[in-house]
């Protein structure tokens, strides 16, 4: 990300995929999310100072049922948090249903 300049475009998917793998490194939840929490500082700090167009896709999960098990409601909260944060650092923001975009931050 640091390397690359204007002309050159970066795409990142999948946010979501990222997070699960993330979580479920490993035997315990907590010594993972410790772990995720010092990746997410670095990732976000590497997409603030990228000079190149960043593209990072991601899903909503938070428009469904929400899992019975600690790591399915740990995941559902965490994507929420990284997706904010996310948005937060981001010049546009648009999410997507059903091929139509709807932009939640910046201009169409």
């Amino acid at each position: 990300l640091y390397s690359q300049d204007k002309k050159n475009g970066i795409l990142i998917e999948c946010m979501s995929t990222w997070l699960a793998g993330m979580l479920t490194f490993g035997n315990d939840l907590d010594l993972a999310l410790n772990h995720y929490y010092k990746e997410r500082k670095q990732l976000l700090t590497a997409l603030s100072a990228a000079k190149a167009n960043v593209v990072v896709i991601s899903n909503e999960v938070g428009m469904g049922l929400i899992g019975a098990s600690k790591l399915e409601r740990c995941f559902c909260d965490e994507m929420g948090l990284l997706n904010q944060a996310l948005g937060t650092i981001s010049a546009q923001v648009i999410q997507v249903s059903a091929g139509f975009p709807l932009y939640l931050k910046g201009k169409a």
